[in-house]
């Protein structure tokens, strides 16, 4: 074979595809654009797959292009994706009713629509245009609408047989009215019968969960904004093709609890994803043993706002899903250390990503986690006041593959992380590093936590003494019996006795049985309880001394440390040391940089054209720092912004 040859078969169109796809930005699409006709033809059709406007400059020139009579390229067939959302940290574009009606009828094979807005120009005749011109549509988001919006906007959807290919749509109306927008989703139905995916703002109850099931029986992702124990039920044994469900127990009337649940756990499909919220102080165990021993497949899981939720609801779920990659507890205040070692040790090599906020875990817990998942790419931790630069320092050291670390952490251990970082040399795999201003802030009052556990224990108490008053009765109904005729009554006496001796021994069997599943849960927690002991008994980790400056040397440093760094948000502290001049050419060697948040020194307008001469750098969020000069040039409207900068004089932080 000619070398020519060889390279014609290398060079082939579908391998381009499938090389430029992997393409993390765009600044390297355009550099390649003008290098070769074919290549330019695949690379502008991922550049206007997806199109977005931080401006309304940007967009009045997107919408100029594609008015164009003779443009070079078919444009419009090449956009899939059309999200007319807020631009984050932007200032939304202007658009008009004229503009959006000509998108809709150019952008013909379009497959992805999200709208944000109910107002003109995006009313709900607006909206529905888009789903008459565009057949091939597989998703449609509609958040922050009303009921009586979505109904006109998806009309031609109810009335006739367009968007036959719909896969997911997802439906956010505030004022949450479940039985008109179950209407609305079963008339959708009639006509869309390839949705798999439903996103809606539903309280499932046993009926809304029937109309559902009978509706779309395909259903793979599911999720709504609360749930009975009835709906519960019944919509776990219904949709046996889930793989992703979002659910949340709103509020304890709705008999949601561990004794109702664990008998139905076994009937929940496959899920690969299971994110679920508690909106009151209970505990699962019984569930959550029985449902993670039917979830092999799961990886990924978020536990929200689940304050009652203890170690022996979480580990059972470590211990039987070996296939976890990503793990978020939010607000799971309940969780120790026995958690997060039962998560290090059980199998859990595929874990990438962890977040965790507002936790008890400590050095101990991450420690573990640092030596047994040394996978891990991303680690987010917030408001966990047991962790100290030790354990940070191991994760930076275990965890080769870290990607990104973010985390709400005193300015002492943020920067004690940062020379930890350049200690350790050139790290090509770093891509983010975040640190938020530490926070210990609570969600609610303590004193009403502390009520309502109060009114929990109170409720034990009461049904105690409702046992003991049944107790009394039954005491005081033999006691009365006694002063009857004994001799005449005694065979019956005997049966009766017989009769409760069996119930007794039924009864105990089954609180045997109970215990000894209690006893099974708790066991790996009590064998981490020891391990727990024994670190504390045993403390002969060496505190690792606090650095207490970031200066000029420790950003230099870190530009050399991680060259392949995308995003540095340092709000713990200020730089010391450095000049405006020495602070914008450190800037520039990081060569990868787009997003920066921090506090830097007194920068002139002059540091600020400079650094808009970085290439890559996109947003930036100065935590004051700057002169007047600087601020008002910042503010021009009429300069060419090619980054994106803002001055803040309170704390703040870029999104994303």
């Amino acid at each position: 074979m000619s070398k020519q040859s060889s390279h014609k078969i290398f060079l082939t169109i579908d391998i381009l595809y499938i090389i430029f796809n992997n393409f993390k930005r765009q600044d390297d699409i355009y550099t390649l654009l003008t290098v070769h006709s074919t290549w330019t033809q695949i690379l502008l059709r991922n550049l206007w797959k997806s199109p977005l406007w931080p401006s309304t400059k940007s967009f009045t020139c997107f919408i100029k292009t594609l008015r164009c009579s003779t443009p070079y390229f078919p444009y419009s067939t090449f956009i899939r994706y059309l999200s007319f959302t807020p631009h984050r940290n932007r200032d939304p574009p202007s658009f008009t009713q004229k503009d959006i009606l000509f998108l809709s009828k150019i952008c013909t094979n379009l497959t992805n629509l999200t709208v944000s807005w109910m107002q003109d120009p995006f009313n709900s005749h607006t909206f529905s245009q888009f789903l008459i011109n565009s057949p091939n549509l597989k998703s449609i988001t509609a958040p922050n609408c009303t009921i009586e919006w979505l109904t006109n906007a998806l009309n031609p959807m109810i009335t006739n047989y367009s968007v036959k290919s719909l896969y997911h749509i997802e439906l956010k109306n505030w004022s949450y009215e479940t039985v008109e927008t179950t209407i609305l989703l079963q008339k959708i139905s009639m006509n869309c019968k390839k949705i798999k995916s439903i996103f809606a703002p539903l309280l499932i109850t046993q009926d809304i969960a029937n109309i559902i099931i009978s509706s779309f029986p395909q259903l793979e992702r599911f999720k709504c904004h609360s749930v009975t124990n009835d709906g519960l039920k019944t919509l776990v044994k219904g949709l046996k093709h889930l793989k992703e469900l979002t659910l949340t127990f709103d509020n304890e009337d709705q008999d949601i609890n561990d004794e109702n649940s664990f008998h139905y756990a076994k009937d929940f499909s496959i899920l690969e994803k299971f994110i679920l919220t508690i909106g009151y102080i209970s505990n699962f165990p019984k569930f959550f043993n029985i449902f993670s021993s039917y979830q092999k497949n799961l990886k990924e899981l978020e536990l929200i706002h689940c304050f009652g939720l203890k170690d022996d609801s979480f580990i059972p779920i470590v211990q039987y899903c070996h296939s976890l990659e990503s793990i978020k507890l939010r607000w799971c205040s309940k969780l120790t250390d026995s958690s997060y070692i039962a998560l290090a040790e059980g199998r859990n090599q595929r874990l990438k990503k962890l977040s965790i906020f507002r936790s008890e875990i400590t050095d101990i817990g991450l420690t573990h986690i640092s030596e047994h998942c040394q996978n891990l790419e991303i680690l987010d931790l917030e408001n966990c006041r047991g962790i100290t630069l030790n354990s940070l320092v191991m994760i930076i050291r275990k965890c080769k593959r870290l990607r990104k670390l973010k985390g709400g952490l005193p300015e002492r251990i943020a920067i004690g992380i940062i020379h930890e970082i350049i200690k350790n040399g050139t790290n090509y795999y770093l891509e983010e590093l975040k640190f938020r201003e530490a926070s210990y802030r609570n969600p609610i009052n303590e004193s009403i936590e502390e009520e309502f556990e109060e009114i929990l224990f109170d409720d034990d108490d009461d049904d105690d003494d409702d046992v003991d008053n049944e107790n009394n009765e039954r005491n005081n109904y033999n006691s009365n019996n006694n002063n009857n005729n004994i001799l005449s009554r005694s065979g019956k006496i005997i049966e009766d006795l017989i009769e409760n001796v069996n119930n007794i021994i039924n009864s105990t069997s089954e609180f045997i049985n109970d215990l000894c599943d209690i006893i099974n849960l708790l066991s790996g927690n009590l064998i981490n309880v020891n391990v727990i002991n024994l670190e504390r008994n045993n403390n002969v980790r060496k505190n690792i001394r606090m650095r207490k400056f970031f200066n000029e040397k420790s950003l230099q440093g870190l530009s050399k440390s991680c060259p392949n760094l995308r995003k540095l948000i340092f709000k713990s502290g200020k730089i010391e040391n450095i000049t405006g001049d020495d602070f914008v050419n450190i800037l520039n060697s990081f060569v990868n940089l787009e997003k920066l948040c921090i506090m830097p020194p007194n920068l002139q307008k002059s540091h600020i054209e400079q650094l808009e001469k970085h290439s890559r750098l996109k947003e930036v969020l100065f935590i004051g720092g700057c002169t007047e000069q600087a601020e008002r040039y910042i503010e021009e409207e009429s300069r060419n912004r090619k980054i994106y900068i803002k001055v803040m004089h309170a704390y703040g932080f870029l999104r994303g």
